[in-house]
C-alpha cells in the first residue's frame, strides 16, 4: 500500500492519470416476435470519467437461440451512485449498430437501457437489474432481467511525455492472424456444401501472471463463400518456454460466432489451440493447430493458424511481472482512440439487390504512432442505418500524417473483412484507401474528416465513403 501511495504521488508530477476501468460482462435473454428467445452476451470496456460517470465501448453477441452471427457494437455511457459501502445503483445507455443471423433488426440501430443494483465483492462486482433492448427501425423491442459481472482494474496513461521514475511492467502481445477452418460437417444452413473458410483477424494477449495471459480474439471470413461470418472469443493462454526463443502456447476460449450461412446454432462456441511461437526481439512468428465447435449448432472444424505478433512491455500501476524498470528503459509512444461514423454512398453495385439508400456505420478506431508521421491502426464498424442491419467490417491499416500547425493531412490504406446485411462483398476481403484532414482542438483532442473508397476483392462493392470522427491522444510508456 505504501508503495502504491508513493507511486500515485509521483504520478501526479508526471502528468499521469490513474483511471479506474472495468470489463463488464452482461447477459440478456430477449423475446423476439412470435415469442422466440435470443440470449445475448455483452462485453464492455469502460472507463470512469469521475466517481459517478463512466464511458466506453461494448460488443453484444448471440449465444442462445437460433440467431448465431447476431453481433452489435457501439458506445456505452452510464452513471453510478453509491447506496452503501458495498452496494451501488447503476444506469447506462448503449447506442450502436449491427444485427445478423437473419434477425429482424431492420437498419441495425440498437439501443439498450439498463438499471440495476451492483454489489462489490472486492475482487469483482455482480449486479442484477432490468434492461430494455430496442431496434428503432426493426422489429426487436424487448424488456428482460439482466445479469452483470464487473471485473475492475486500473490503467496508467500520460497526457504529456513524463520525466523519470521506476515503473513495474505489464506485457501485451498484438497479433495479426490468419486462420483456415476445415469444417467436419459439410453443410451450410441451406444444405449446400461448406468450403474451407479463411479467417482474418487479430488477437491481444495480456499478461496476468508469469506464464498466464488473457486472450481477446476477433475475426471475420475473407474466403470460402462465408461472407458475413464473424467471431469474438475470450479465454486463457498458458506459455511454456521450450528453448530461449521457442515457446509452446496452449489456448482455451469461449465466445460467439456465426453468420455467412455457417451453422453455428445460437452462436455459443468454444475453441482450443496449441501454438508454437518463435520470438526475435519484440516480434514473434506463431503457427498453431486447433479445434472449434458450437455448443448447439452443427458447425465444427479443425483449423490451422499463423500470426505475426508484436510484444510490448507497458509501464503499469500493478506489478504483474515482479520487475521494475527505470524510465530510461521506456519510450513514450503516442496512441489514439477515435469514435467515428462512416457513410457508404449508394450505387447500383453496392448491394446484392439494388436499393437506392446510403449505408451509415458507427465504429471505433485505435492507432499507434511508429514515429512522428507513420502509424498503424485497427478499426471495427457496423451498420446502424440504411437497410443493411447485420453488415460489419474489421480493418487493419497503415498511414501517414503531415502536420501544419493546428491542421494535419494524411493518407492511409486499410485491409480487412466485411459482410452481411446484403452488401455485395463477395468472399468478404475488402480494401479501403483514404485521405484525411484533421483539426487539433487542443493538445489531446482533434476532429477528422476523411474521403475513402471501399472495394471488395471479388464482390461488386465499390463505392465512395465519407467519414467523420473525434480522436483522443494519450501516451503509454513502452519497452
Amino acid at each position: 500500500m505504501k508503495k502504491l501511495l508513493l507511486q500515485l504521488s509521483f504520478f501526479s508530477l508526471l502528468y499521469a492519470n490513474v483511471i479506474n476501468s472495468s470489463i463488464d460482462i452482461s447477459y440478456d435473454e430477449l423475446t423476439l416476435p412470435k415469442g422466440e428467445k435470443l440470449g445475448l452476451v455483452g462485453t464492455s470496456y469502460l472507463f470512469d470519467i469521475n466517481k459517478n460517470f463512466y464511458f466506453g465501448g461494448s460488443v453484444y453477441s448471440a449465444v442462445y437461440g437460433k440467431r448465431g452471427g447476431f453481433f452489435t457494437g457501439g458506445l456505452t455511457a452510464g452513471i453510478k451512485y453509491p447506496l452503501s459501502k458495498n452496494i451501488s445503483l447503476e444506469s447506462s445507455l448503449f447506442c450502436g449498430g449491427g444485427g445478423g443471423g437473419s434477425a429482424p433488426q431492420g437498419g441495425g440501430l440498437m439501443l439498450r437501457e439498463f438499471g440495476g443494483l451492483i454489489y462489490d465483492f472486492k475482487d469483482f462486482k455482480a449486479g442484477l437489474g432490468a434492461s430494455k433492448i430496442k431496434f428503432p427501425n426493426g422489429d426487436i423491442d424487448s424488456n428482460q432481467i439482466s445479469f452483470l459481472i464487473k471485473i475492475p482494474s486500473k490503467e496508467l496513461y500520460f497526457l504529456q511525455t513524463p520525466r523519470s521514475y521506476n515503473f513495474p511492467s505489464k506485457n501485451k502481445e498484438f497479433k495479426l492472424q490468419l486462420q483456415k477452418y476445415h469444417p467436419k460437417n459439410k453443410t451450410t444452413l441451406s444444405g449446400a456444401k461448406t468450403e474451407d473458410i479463411g479467417i482474418i483477424g487479430m488477437e491481444i494477449d495480456s499478461q496476468l501472471d508469469k506464464n498466464i495471459y488473457s486472450i481477446f480474439q476477433a475475426g471475420g471470413a475473407f474466403d470460402g463463400g462465408a461472407d458475413g461470418y464473424a467471431e469474438i472469443f475470450f479465454g486463457t493462454l498458458y506459455k511454456k518456454q521450450l528453448i530461449d526463443t521457442l515457446l509452446l502456447n496452449l489456448k482455451a476460449m469461449l465466445g460467439g460466432a456465426g453468420g455467412g450461412r455457417v451453422a453455428t446454432g445460437g452462436g455459443s462456441m468454444y475453441k482450443v489451440e496449441s501454438e508454437l511461437s518463435y520470438s526475435y526481439h519484440n516480434l514473434s512468428l506463431n503457427i498453431g493447430y486447433g479445434y472449434i465447435d458450437s455448443f448447439d449448432g452443427k458447425f465444427k472444424a479443425d483449423f490451422i493458424s499463423t500470426s505475426l505478433g508484436y510484444n510490448i512491455e507497458f509501464a503499469s500501476l500493478l506489478d504483474e511481472t515482479k520487475s521494475y524498470h527505470n524510465y530510461k528503459d521506456y519510450k513514450a509512444k503516442e496512441w489514439g482512440i477515435s469514435f467515428l461514423t462512416q457513410r457508404y454512398k449508394s450505387n447500383k453495385n453496392m448491394r446484392k439487390t439494388y436499393l437506392d439508400e446510403d449505408i451509415d456505420l458507427l465504429g471505433i478506431k485505435v492507432d499507434r504512432k511508429i514515429n512522428k508521421n507513420f502509424y498503424l491502426s485497427a478499426t471495427a464498424l457496423s451498420a446502424y442505418r440504411g437497410s443493411a442491419g447485420g453488415y460489419a467490417v474489421g480493418l487493419v491499416g497503415a498511414g501517414y500524417i503531415y502536420n501544419i500547425d493546428e491542421l494535419y493531412i494524411g493518407a492511409e490504406l486499410q485491409v480487412g473483412a466485411g459482410g452481411g446485411g446484403g452488401v455485395a462483398t463477395g468472399d468478404a476481403l475488402i480494401t479501403q484507401p483514404e485521405i484525411s484532414l484533421g483539426y487539433k482542438i487542443n493538445n489531446n483532442l482533434s476532429t477528422e474528416f476523411k474521403l475513402a473508397k471501399v472495394k471488395a476483392n471479388n464482390g461488386t462493392l465499390n463505392t465512395n465513403v465519407y467519414s467523420f470522427g473525434v480522436r483522443y491522444k494519450l501516451y503509454f510508456l513502452e519497452r
